[in-house]
C-alpha cells in the first residue's frame, strides 16, 4: 500500500507503463519487507444493512463519482 496523495500536478496515466511505474514509485525496499495484513471495506445500507449496488443513487458509482468532484480525482 502507497501513502501517495495524487495532486492536480501529478503526471497523467496514459498507459499501462504509467500506471505501473505510480505503484513503483511507492514500493519499499525489499529490505524493509515486513509481514502485514489486508482487510476490505464493504459498504452496506445501514437501515436494510443490504450490500450497496454499482449503480443508482447510493452505489459504488455515486459514491466513486462523489469522491472524484469532492477531491478531484
Amino acid at each position: 500500500m502507497t501513502t501517495s496523495q495524487f495532486t492536480d500536478t501529478s503526471p497523467r496515466i496514459e498507459s499501462a507503463e504509467d500506471l505501473l511505474l505510480s505503484f513503483k514509485a511507492g514500493e519499499k525496499p525489499k529490505a524493509r519487507w515486513r509481514v502485514g495484513t489486508e482487510h476490505e471495506k464493504l459498504g452496506f445500507l445501514r437501515a436494510t444493512h443490504e450490500p450497496l449496488t454499482y449503480e443508482g443513487p447510493r452505489g459504488i458509482r455515486a459514491l466513486l463519482e462523489g469522491f472524484s468532484h469532492r477531491f478531484g480525482w
